[in-house]
């Protein structure tokens, strides 16, 4: 699996000049920071920014990798992140199609894996 990570090949983490330069490449999958302010997912790497309304929004990103179909790793930077995410991803139908690094608690993990369908004993 490939996965570009945010700001690969020199274009800038989270930013639209990384999204246009991807579509260059056979990639498996994205890297993409993902923080909430005034209940907007939407793209960061270090502080949350103070006008999210200006950021590219996760929605974006999830229907950008759907349109080509790869998948997108949500590099969660606050906990508390894993439900919002799984109910964006699955009001565009895109649930299955990402996969969570950072801020992922075990409480986290068990509640997404419920609603998957998955088994306790695929919890670690």
């Amino acid at each position: 699996m490939i996965t570009a990570h945010g700001g690969a090949m020199g274009t800038g983490r989270n930013t639209q000049r990384y999204f246009d330069e991807m579509r260059n490449y056979p990639l498996d999958a994205i890297e993409v920071d993902v923080r909430k302010r005034f209940g907007v997912l939407y793209l960061s790497h270090s502080l949350p920014r103070l006008f999210p309304g200006k950021a590219i929004r996760l929605s974006y990103v999830l229907e950008y990798c759907a349109e080509r179909g790869i998948k997108v790793n949500c590099d969660l930077k606050a906990p508390g992140l894993v439900g919002p995410v799984l109910k964006l991803a699955r009001e565009v139908g895109a649930e299955d199609d990402i996969y969570f690094t950072g801020f992922v608690m075990k409480r986290d993990l068990k509640k997404s894996r419920r609603r998957r369908g998955l088994s306790q004993q695929h919890v670690f």
